[in-house]
């Protein structure tokens, strides 16, 4: 083109963006970490070299606390959360997990309602959001202390806390139909979802009761052996 400096094109241009940032008309991309993620529309989070949170819009759903995220700025209209740079530590796509395996301590027991398995045989874990369930496992031994043929026992986890209302979920019954007495009876391995909860800590604990029969379900201290797990998953 004649008549035109490039050099002139380069500096007008450069110009040009130096006006549309002072007048805030750039988007840009920066990084940020969630300070509150539960609610997707209204995240709370804190732009890197800033010293305040501020409300972003999440265009990939809830988010972990502590997660760091890619975040489009669009002045004036407001801060678009767009993909992940690391989810917080624990929970991912499967979610925060923690897991109780071990020996619980001797004891027995008659009653018809769920109780504490001895010990008790409990746990806490974070759940980070209100609009996830808990998975939750749990797998065992037992026996019939009493030899009483045609005992039954159910086993349970409790899930409770962040002033949430207590409640029994059923894992399994089995019926003691082997030989009663020293012969050891699984715990079948069993999943089930708890969906009624907050987010904050949650505690599980280990329940049983017999659900049939007269016999004494029993679990004896380094022969006997419980294996209990939660996660948060969507």
């Amino acid at each position: 083109m004649e008549g035109i400096i490039p050099e002139l094109i380069g500096i007008g241009a450069q110009e040009i963006v130096a006006n549309a940032n002072r007048l805030g008309l750039v988007w840009q991309m920066r990084i940020a970490t969630v300070v509150d993620g539960d609610t997707p529309p209204q995240v709370s989070a804190l732009y890197d070299g800033d010293d305040a949170a501020i409300n972003m819009t999440s265009m990939i759903g809830g988010l972990a606390i502590g997660a760091r995220v890619f975040v489009l700025e669009v002045p004036p209209s407001g801060n678009y959360i767009t993909g992940y740079i690391t989810p917080s530590a624990g929970f991912g796509a499967e979610g925060y997990n923690n897991t109780d395996t071990g020996d619980p301590n001797t004891g027995t027991t008659t009653s018809a309602s769920y109780a504490d398995m001895p010990g008790p045989m409990t746990f806490t874990v974070r759940k980070y959001h209100s609009y996830t369930r808990l998975r939750l496992f749990m797998s065992g031994t037992w026996f019939d202390g009493a030899g009483s043929a045609g005992t039954s026992a159910s086993f349970a986890l409790e899930v409770s806390g962040n002033s949430v209302t207590t409640a029994d979920i059923n894992m399994t019954t089995y019926l003691a139909t082997l030989p009663p007495g020293v012969v050891r009876l699984p715990i079948p391995a069993a999943e089930r979802y708890a969906t009624v909860l907050g987010s904050g800590i949650v505690t599980v604990t280990a329940r049983w009761r017999r659900s049939g029969g007269a016999g004494t379900p029993t679990v004896t201290a380094g022969v006997d052996w419980l294996s209990m797990s939660a996660a948060e998953v969507i």
